[in-house]
């Protein structure tokens, strides 16, 4: 048993004052001998043990009441049968569950992962909690929140099957408040399975002000029970390709493969003893075996030289270490093919927006890949004759007529995994055209002299603007803007997402559509009449670039992204289903997935390979003044604390008030009280 309010029991001494009180009243009388009460006294022998046995029981239940009332004060948890019976009964219990990569991990040769010791736990919970309603948000897949009636149906749903994405926990929260909210539930609480990976909990988001405001604010009140599981492994390899290239030399074709070894390990020191690492390459059926010397964190392998038959100009294959306690980061898939050329199409009334955009454009980022620019004013596109072959178009212009044939042909190229940056018009006056459930509103500018306005928030951890992958964030906050366009969003049937927003809450980057391809509102200008955006440099060509790789997906034969970044459709089907669980989705699985004219790789994200794990504590904090409560996963398979641990301060209430009423009982005098008589000359006589 463990107390929330741990500093209660420095009171604990206060027991004794029931017995200290009892010893210094026996001490108060002073005895003295008198021959004519030797009558008396061998009257009262009989009833002597009887009296010594009230004081005693009175005694007790007055440290009793002492006691309970301490311990109720300092809010104590438990699990097993003791939580059971003093735990607070909940109208919705919302169960959000952690699937990253980093929960398949086993530790300290534990038989089972740390997903399955989590799920352990939460299923001992469910089989014993009255809550009504139970809600399910799977972590990985955080927009939707889903009903269940009982534990077995998490196994159905998949829930005890890691996976090889990553986790966005305030995006569940965000569901689980939203639902809440919506429902208008009653006593509510959240459940959580996690290991508190840094990187999946994002603790400096902004959002997290915000949720725990939320959750402040609903009438019914809501609990948050984080169940952790935060065993450090004692030491982990993984293993990623970074780049895989198809030449041929004389008629023979053969792979360059580069990839990395890195060595994670809690033991200190226990990183700079040498050690050989033996990488496993298939390709194409054929299996080989590269010998590495490790010495520090990390090894390399470059330009590793791979045969393959001349014929296959595409094709997938598998890097591989011998297995350790962590198996999602002991493989990375990989695809080759013949790398596109990357044309984007500049539509721009402004000159110096086009030339700009072309700029930020061809600035290479990745050395598989051609970029290519072309610029056309807008009298000039000529519908899909103009599109074709192209990746991203940067439209600076009035938005197409919905429903016009400029529109359609738009759709037809995002319905194709294309990429549309919009910028607004010159003359832009908040009357014009809606596309996508988007309009330009009017122009605002900062008065000659006065400082220009820079994004107040921005989403950093996804899409256009987030942080990189060596996780260096993008300097958005360094931005400052004198010219800016307001963005209109009717809340029609497309998804709107607010990427960036000025002061005031003002939106400066909306996305119309999904992150694997849609539409991007740019509520400003790159030239320096507008701002700094172009001078700064970093944050507009790292979302020209992002924009271009998005789009490349769909004109690349093979290609590469992380598992979770990317929604297939039903006609991706699995080429390989080493390492792919039964009932999770493709796209947040490992593995290479084909539509017949495309190769994909899915491996987990960068994110995933780190191994810092969030204290306890700080998670606390992210609630504000949220109740949390906290409980460590047991990790041995065998022992079963009954499932989440309960607050049962009101057993030891119960307790108080049983020792009062005893107390009270005690004290009552036997027998009849002799009559009071109020006349003074009677009681004289």
């Amino acid at each position: 048993m463990n107390f929330l309010q741990p500093w209660v029991l420095w009171g604990l001494p206060l027991i004794a004052i029931p017995v200290v009180i009892h010893l210094m009243h026996k001490r108060r009388h002073r005895v003295v001998e008198w021959g004519a009460m030797m009558f008396l006294l061998d009257g009262a022998k009989l009833s002597r043990g009887r009296q010594r046995l009230r004081e005693i029981l009175l005694l007790a239940m007055r440290t009793l009441a002492v006691l309970g009332l301490l311990l109720g004060v300092g809010r104590p948890i438990a699990g097993g049968w003791v939580g059971r019976v003093g735990g607070e009964a909940v109208d919705t219990i919302i169960v959000v569950v952690d699937r990253s990569a980093s929960m398949a991990e086993h530790v300290q040769g534990a038989p089972e992962s740390k997903l399955a010791a989590g799920m352990r736990a939460l299923r001992g919970a469910l089989e014993v909690t009255s809550a009504p309603e139970l809600v399910m948000i799977d972590a990985v897949r955080p927009g939707r929140a889903q009903r269940f009636t009982s534990a077995a149906d998490l196994s159905v749903l998949g829930m005890d099957e890691a996976t090889a994405a990553a986790s966005d926990m305030p995006a569940a929260f965000e569901t689980a408040v939203t639902y809440l909210q919506e429902s208008a539930a009653g006593r509510s609480e959240i459940w959580v399975v996690s290991d508190g990976q840094s990187s999946d909990w994002a603790p400096a988001d902004g959002r997290w002000q915000g949720l725990a405001a939320a959750m402040n604010d609903l009438p019914a009140g809501v609990r948050v029970r984080l169940t952790l599981d935060q065993t450090e492994r004692a030491e982990n390899l993984g293993v990623r390709v970074t780049r895989v290239r198809r030449v041929v030399e004389d008629g023979a074709a053969e792979l360059v493969l580069d990839a990395v070894v890195n060595r994670a390990s809690a033991a200190e020191g226990s990183r700079d003893t040498a050690m050989r690492v033996d990488l496993a390459i298939e390709v194409g059926g054929a299996r080989s075996v590269a010998e590495l010397e490790m010495v520090g964190s990390e090894a390399r392998l470059q330009g590793h030289r791979i045969p393959v038959d001349s014929v296959d100009e595409e094709g997938f294959g598998v890097v591989e270490l011998v297995a350790d306690g962590r198996p999602s980061d002991d493989r990375f898939w990989f695809v080759f093919g013949d790398d596109p050329t990357l044309e984007t199409l500049v539509v721009s009334e402004d000159e110096d927006v086009e030339r700009i955009a072309r700029i930020a454009s061809e600035l290479p980022f990745d050395p598989t890949l051609r970029l290519t620019s072309r610029g056309i004013e807008p009298t000039e596109f000529d519908g899909a004759t103009g599109l074709a072959g192209t990746s991203l178009v940067i439209w600076q212009a009035a938005l197409p007529e919905e429903g016009g044939e400029v529109a359609a042909l738009l759709e037809g190229f995002i319905g194709t995994g294309g990429v549309i940056l919009f910028l607004p018009p010159g003359a832009a006056d908040g009357a014009g055209p809606r596309y996508r459930g988007v309009r330009w509103g009017t122009w605002n500018e900062v008065v000659v002299g006065d400082e220009g306005a820079s994004p107040e928030t921005w989403r950093a951890d996804d899409d256009l603007l987030a942080t990189g992958v060596d996780g260096t964030p993008i300097p958005v906050g360094e931005v400052e803007l004198y010219r800016w366009c307001e963005i209109d969003v009717d809340g029609s049937a497309y998804t709107h997402q607010t990427l960036a927003s000025l002061p005031g809450a003002e939106r400066l980057l909306v996305r119309a559509g999904t992150p694997s391809g849609g539409a991007y509102f740019l509520g400003t200008w790159p030239t320096p009449g507008a701002g700094n955006l172009a001078a700064q440099g970093i944050v507009l060509v790292a979302m020209i670039q992002r924009a271009v790789d998005l789009a490349s997906l769909s004109q690349r034969s093979a290609s590469w992204r992380d598992a979770g970044a990317v929604e297939l459709g039903a006609d991706w089907r699995p080429t390989e289903e080493a390492g792919r669980g039964a009932l999770s989705a493709l796209d947040v699985s490992s593995g290479v997935v084909s539509n017949g004219d495309q190769w994909l790789a899915l491996n987990r994200p960068d994110s995933e390979d780190e191994a810092a794990l969030h204290p306890i504590a700080s998670l606390t904090e992210l609630f504000g003044d949220v109740d949390v409560v906290t409980a460590e996963v047991a990790r041995s398979s065998v022992k079963d604390d009954g499932g989440l641990l309960e607050e049962i301060w009101r057993v030891f209430m119960v307790l108080a008030l049983i020792g009062v009423l005893a107390e009270a009982l005690l004290c009552v005098t036997e027998g009849d009280a002799p009559p009071v008589n109020d006349d003074p000359e009677e009681a004289a006589a």
